[in-house]
């Protein structure tokens, strides 16, 4: 049983720890959109990676754990060419776009991970399982949003 608990403990982090990264991501991600609409999406998105984080940490500390103050890299590889700064110091405004996609793919693959996991917890389970499509959707409405119009999309960010 606490080999369970640990290793519920141990993925709850993770999810967390994506879930504020992706949190962190929108947030400046809004700060370099010029339109209003383009600014209000990312937040929204923010939001709801916070509204995410919060009931991941409820579900830890139901557990008896604490959040941890480390970040997992939850896939290095991927996240190795997607540093922020570059991002959003480059020309190609598409970038912020690809990424957030990119972001969001891979955390739908962790979920759908952690969905598997032998050890999680019926209600941790249902959780996710609610979370999942959300993450889902982001993916889908930058993609029919921002990804259809690489003029328009150059317009809706600020120049660096």
């Amino acid at each position: 049983m606490e080999n369970r608990n640990l290793q519920i403990i141990h993925s709850l982090n993770h999810l967390i720890s994506i879930s504020e990264d992706g949190k962190q991501w929108y947030e400046n991600a809004a700060n370099f959109a010029i339109e209003t609409s383009m600014q209000n999406t990312f937040c929204k998105y923010a939001l709801q990676k916070s509204f995410y984080k919060a009931q991941l940490q409820k579900q830890l500390m139901e557990l008896g754990g604490t959040p941890e103050k480390t970040w997992y890299p939850f896939n290095s590889l991927q996240l190795a060419w997607i540093d922020f700064k570059s991002v959003f110091v480059s020309t190609d405004t598409r970038a912020i776009i690809k990424a957030s996609i990119a972001r969001e793919e891979t955390a739908v693959k962790f979920y759908k991970i952690e969905l598997q996991n032998e050890f999680i917890t019926d209600y941790l389970h249902a959780v996710l399982e609610a979370q999942l499509p959300g993450i889902e959707w982001i993916i889908a409405e930058i993609k029919s949003k921002y990804f259809t119009n690489s003029t328009e999309i150059t317009k809706m960010l600020k120049p660096i």
